[in-house]
C-alpha cells in the first residue's frame, strides 16, 4: 500500500505554508463546484447571482453546509494524511479525552461569553481618524452582510428547525473548524515552538482573522483562547470541539428565544462584575485544566 504521508519529514514552515496552500485552493475550487453542481437544481440565474436577499433558503443552507464540511474540515483531513498515516491521531480525535476537560472546557466556554459579547461590543464603539472612514465603512458592511445571511438562518419558526439549527449553525461549524484549526494548524504549531502560550495565542489569532470579521476580531480571540488551552491541554480534540459547540448553541437558542431578535445583543452586558468574574472563571477553568494535565503527565 503507498504511503501518502510526503509531508511527514517536511520542516514544520513548508507544512504550514502547505496548510495554506490547500486552504486556499479548496476556498476557490469548492465553492465553485459546489455552483457547478446547484446550477441543475436552482437555475443558473439564481446561482450566477450571488447570495442576495432573493436566493432562495435552500441553496444557502446547501453552499454553507458543503463549504464548511469541504473546505474546513476537507483541509483537515487531506492535510492530515499528507503528515501521517493516522489521520484521527494527527486530529487528535483518536485520544479520547477524560469527561473532566469537556466539562471543564464548556464551563470556560460559558463563563468567557459575555466578556466575548462585551469586547464585540467595544470593537463596534472604537473611534477612527477620519482617513479610514471609508475603510471602516466598507468593513462594517461587510461584517452587515454576513450578520444578514446569518439571520437568514436564524429567522425560522418550531421547534424542528430550532434542532436542525443545533446542527446545521452550531455542531457543523464546531466539527469543521476545530478540525483545521486546533486539529490540523495547532498541530503544525507545536512543532515549531515548545511554548504552549505562543502556540494558543498565535492559533487563536489565525481563528478570528479568517472569518474576516473585523469587529469581530477580539471576541472571537477570546474564544480562541479557550478552545486552544481546552485542546492543548487535553490533548484532544473533543473538548474544544464541545466547548465550541455549545458556544454556537447558545447563540443559536438565544437568538431563537430573544424579543430582540439581534445578533450582536445575545449576552451582552455592561456590568463590570459579571465581566470580571466571566474573567476570573474562565481563567480558573483553564489553570484547572493545566493541574490536571500535569496530573496525568506525571502518573507512572
Amino acid at each position: 500500500m503507498a504511503d501518502f504521508a510526503l509531508l511527514k519529514k517536511t520542516k514544520p514552515f513548508y507544512q504550514l505554508l502547505w496548510l495554506l496552500l490547500l486552504f486556499l485552493g479548496f476556498s476557490i475550487i469548492v465553492p465553485i463546484f459546489l455552483m457547478l453542481i446547484g446550477i441543475p437544481v436552482w437555475g443558473r440565474e439564481i446561482i450566477m447571482s450571488g447570495i442576495s436577499d432573493q436566493t432562495p433558503l435552500s441553496y444557502l443552507i446547501y453552499f454553507q453546509f458543503f463549504s464548511q464540511v469541504g473546505v474546513f474540515a476537507g483541509v483537515a483531513f487531506l492535510f492530515a494524511r499528507l503528515n501521517d498515516t493516522n489521520v484521527l491521531g494527527f486530529l487528535k480525535l483518536k485520544k479520547s479525552s477524560h469527561i473532566s476537560f469537556v466539562l471543564l472546557a464548556i464551563i470556560a466556554m460559558i463563563s468567557v461569553i459575555p466578556l466575548s459579547s462585551w469586547l464585540l461590543e467595544l470593537s463596534l464603539s472604537f473611534s477612527f481618524p477620519e482617513s479610514m472612514e471609508s475603510f471602516i465603512a466598507t468593513l462594517k458592511q461587510q461584517e452587515d452582510a454576513t450578520n444578514a445571511l446569518m439571520l437568514r438562518f436564524l429567522n425560522v419558526e418550531g421547534w424542528g428547525w430550532l434542532a436542525f439549527n443545533l446542527v446545521f449553525l452550531a455542531l457543523v461549524p464546531a466539527f469543521c473548524e476545530e478540525l483545521l484549526f486546533r486539529g490540523a494548524l495547532m498541530n503544525v504549531f507545536q512543532k515549531m515552538t515548545r511554548n504552549k502560550h505562543f502556540v494558543v495565542i498565535l492559533t487563536a489569532i489565525v481563528f478570528s482573522a479568517i472569518h474576516m470579521q473585523f469587529f469581530s476580531f477580539l471576541s472571537r480571540f477570546a474564544l480562541g483562547l479557550v478552545l486552544g488551552y481546552a485542546t492543548i491541554y487535553s490533548g484532544s480534540l473533543v473538548p474544544a470541539i464541545a466547548a465550541h459547540f455549545v458556544n454556537n448553541a447558545f447563540s443559536v437558542v438565544g437568538y431563537y428565544f430573544s424579543d430582540d431578535k439581534t445578533i450582536d445583543k445575545i449576552a451582552t452586558t455592561n456590568n463590570y462584575w459579571v465581566l470580571i468574574l466571566s474573567f476570573f472563571v474562565a481563567i480558573t477553568m483553564v489553570v484547572v485544566m493545566k493541574k490536571k494535565s500535569l496530573g496525568y503527565e506525571n502518573q507512572p
